[in-house]
C-alpha cells in the first residue's frame, strides 16, 4: 500500500479490518502483528469456530507490549448473528481481564443482521475513531 498509494506511513497510521471470517482474520492479524497495526476492526467475527479455552489461551499468549486498539462489532438479528454476537461478547470479556479497557470498544446492535449493509454503516464509526486517534 505504502509503495503504491500516497498514504501516511507507520504503525500509528495503519489499521486492518474485516467482516465475518474477515473479521476473525483481522483480529488474529492485528493481535499477531501489533508492530504493524495500531487499530483492528472486527465486524461480526466468527469466533464460534474456536473452543473458548483454546481462544482464551491464544489471546493470553498473543498479547504484546504494543497493544492495538480493537473495535469489536456484532449485530444480533437472526440465529447466526446472535450466535456471533454472544461469542464476540465472550471474547471482549476475556480481553477485559488482560487488556487495557481504553484499547477496546465493543458495539452490539441487536437489530442488525449479518450482512454488508450493517457492516458498512458500522465501518463509518470505526473509521472515524481510527482517523481521530
Amino acid at each position: 500500500m505504502e509503495s503504491q498509494f500516497p498514504v501516511k506511513k507507520g504503525r500509528q497510521n495503519t489499521a486492518f479490518c474485516g467482516s465475518s471470517s474477515g473479521g476473525l482474520q483481522s483480529f488474529f492479524t492485528v493481535m499477531s502483528h501489533p508492530e504493524i497495526f495500531s487499530f483492528g476492526g472486527c465486524f461480526s467475527p466468527v469466533f464460534l469456530v474456536y473452543y473458548p479455552d483454546e481462544l482464551t489461551s491464544w489471546i493470553h499468549t498473543a498479547i504484546k507490549d504494543d497493544k492495538p486498539f480493537l473495535y469489536l462489532y456484532a449485530g444480533g438479528a437472526g440465529e447466526q448473528e446472535a450466535a456471533l454476537s454472544g461469542c464476540t461478547q465472550a471474547v471482549h470479556g476475556i480481553l477485559r481481564e488482560c487488556y487495557p479497557n481504553e484499547q477496546l470498544k465493543l458495539v452490539i446492535k441487536p437489530e442488525q443482521p449479518h450482512n454488508e449493509s450493517a457492516w458498512a454503516h458500522e465501518f463509518k464509526s470505526f473509521l472515524h475513531m481510527f482517523l481521530n486517534n
